[in-house]
C-alpha cells in the first residue's frame, strides 16, 4: 500500500475532475474520524498540509483517544479541537442512521453543529484565506 494516500486522492481527483484547473489537497478537516484498516493513525502520517482533527468529548463510537493519536501522527501543523458534550453521531446533519448504533451527549445536536460550522468555518479561513485568527468558541478546546 502506498504511504501516502492523499497523494492517490490527489490524482484520482484530477482524473475524475479534469474541468477544474486544481483539485489539490490545500487542508484536511475530520472530526470523530473511524480507525480503519488499514490504520488511520498510519495514513494521518501522510497528511502533509494543515489539519484540523476533532472529536466529541462523550464521543464512544470512536474514542477521543484514537482521534488524539491521529492528530499526534499528522506529519504537517496540525490542530486538536474536542468539542465539550459533543457526541459521534452529534456530527451528522440529519438522523438519517436513524439512531442505530448511535451514541448521545450532553449537548443537543443542533448546537454541536453550530459549534462545528463556526469551528470549521473559522478554521478554514485562518488556514486557506490568512484571515486574523478568531477567539474559539465557547464549549470548544483547542491545542
Amino acid at each position: 500500500m502506498d504511504a501516502r494516500p492523499f497523494r492517490i486522492l490527489t490524482e484520482d481527483c484530477r482524473d475524475a475532475l479534469r474541468d477544474l484547473p486544481d483539485c489539490s489537497i490545500d487542508a484536511v478537516v475530520t472530526f470523530a474520524a473511524a480507525q480503519t484498516r488499514p490504520s488511520a493513525v498510519v495514513a494521518s502520517a501522510g497528511i502533509t498540509v494543515p489539519a484540523l482533527v476533532g472529536v466529541g468529548s462523550l464521543v464512544r463510537i470512536v474514542r477521543p483517544e484514537t482521534t488524539r493519536r491521529m492528530y499526534a501522527a499528522v506529519a504537517a501543523s496540525a490542530t486538536f479541537a474536542s468539542i465539550t458534550g459533543g457526541w459521534h453521531c452529534g456530527f451528522l446533519d440529519s438522523r438519517s442512521v436513524g439512531g442505530l448504533g448511535c451514541d448521545s451527549g450532553s449537548i443537543p445536536r443542533a448546537a454541536q453543529l453550530a459549534l462545528v460550522r463556526t469551528l470549521f468555518g473559522d478554521w478554514l479561513d485562518t488556514t486557506l484565506k490568512g484571515a486574523a485568527p478568531r477567539p474559539v468558541p465557547p464549549g470548544v478546546l483547542v491545542e
